[in-house]
């Protein structure tokens, strides 16, 4: 019979090799499934792993997948097809080269270089202090101004649209520190009007006087030839410190000292343009700038250049393609 110490001994011996087989059965075990960092490990995996690597998978499907789901999201991706688009040549825009005639205070007249898309021709007429205004792309200086606009029949369908939009913008931007004028021409020409009523000269560029000149503006219809003659002597008559000058081809007739029409070589009709303008100088000298603009077709450069040469004024082509653009830019008009 064993003594209680025997007992205890033999006890304790087998609670300590009952206690040390298990401990080694746990930690065996539980290291078979261990990762060794390469995700090769079997046991206590986590989320949705790859078969052929660690590479979690997304739960959510690709922003392509969600779009195709008909998921909306706030930073999907949007899809640009480019698929049929060539490079758009570059023409070089003369609205991000402003051509600038040079300012001189009182009366001077200043002068500078012409530049810009097609040809810039002549010395930059100025206009004493006043401020800045743009037609066209074709900025000036001077406190009035007097936009001669072409409404021949070659005007029609777009063309229209684009001119309508360049005076809207033109004279809208005036400050009430200028005055303006608007003169359309074909055969003959008309001066801008409200309520059938012709002001006697420029007016006051005040949100009235825009807002009621304006709508005659939109009111132009194209009819006729090319006549710019007797428009410009009226416009030079009302003595501004510029015109623009503007028109889709060359000049075909002109209205003589009779007040007849006669058909004409173009530059005919130039010559007697700048005779006008030589004839009604201002008191110091000074005549009109005359900033001329072909518009969709450089036909009628060689004159439009040579009026523009006579006056220190600046001659401008616009494009088609720029044409369109500047109906088109941001914004829109």
């Amino acid at each position: 019979m064993l003594t209680s110490t025997t007992a205890w001994a033999i006890s304790l011996a087998i609670h300590v090799l009952l206690f040390l087989g298990f401990a080694g059965a746990t930690f065996f075990g539980l290291g078979s499934g261990k990762d060794d960092g390469t995700g090769s490990g079997s046991a206590r995996k986590v989320g949705i792993v790859e078969e052929s690597g660690p590479a979690i998978r997304s739960i959510e499907p690709p922003v392509t997948e969600r779009r195709q789901a008909g998921v909306s999201s706030e930073f999907a991706i949007p899809v640009i097809d480019l698929s049929g688009t060539e490079p758009q040549p570059v023409e070089a825009a003369a609205a991000a080269r402003p051509i600038i005639g040079g300012a001189a205070s009182g009366g001077g007249a200043g002068e500078g270089a012409g530049s810009g898309e097609g040809a810039g021709e002549g010395a930059g007429g100025g206009a004493g202090t006043g401020g800045k205004a743009g037609f066209f792309g074709l900025l000036a200086e001077g406190r009035t101004f007097v936009y001669v606009v072409d409404q021949s029949g070659s005007m029609q369908g777009r063309k229209l649209d684009i001119l309508k939009a360049e005076l809207i913008e033109s004279i809208g931007s005036l400050s009430p520190t200028m005055k303006f004028f608007v003169i359309s021409y074909c055969d003959d020409f008309a001066c801008m009007r409200a309520g059938g009523a012709v002001p006697p000269g420029p007016v006051v560029a005040t949100a009235a006087n825009k807002r009621k000149y304006l709508e005659w503006v939109r009111s132009i219809q194209c009819f006729g030839l090319t006549n710019p003659v007797g428009a410009m002597r009226h416009a030079i008559a009302l003595k501004p410190d510029v015109i623009w000058l503007m028109t889709d081809g060359e000049f075909n007739r002109m209205t003589d000292e009779n007040g007849s029409y006669i058909e004409v070589e173009p530059r005919q009709a130039a010559n007697a343009i700048i005779a006008a303008n030589v004839d009604r100088r201002t008191p110091g000298g000074r005549v009109a700038a005359i900033h001329t603009i072909c518009f969709w077709s450089p036909e009628g450069e060689a004159e439009m250049k040579r009026i523009a040469a006579s006056s220190r004024g600046r001659y401008r082509y616009v494009s088609p393609s720029e044409a369109m653009r500047r109906l088109n830019k941001p914004g829109g008009r």
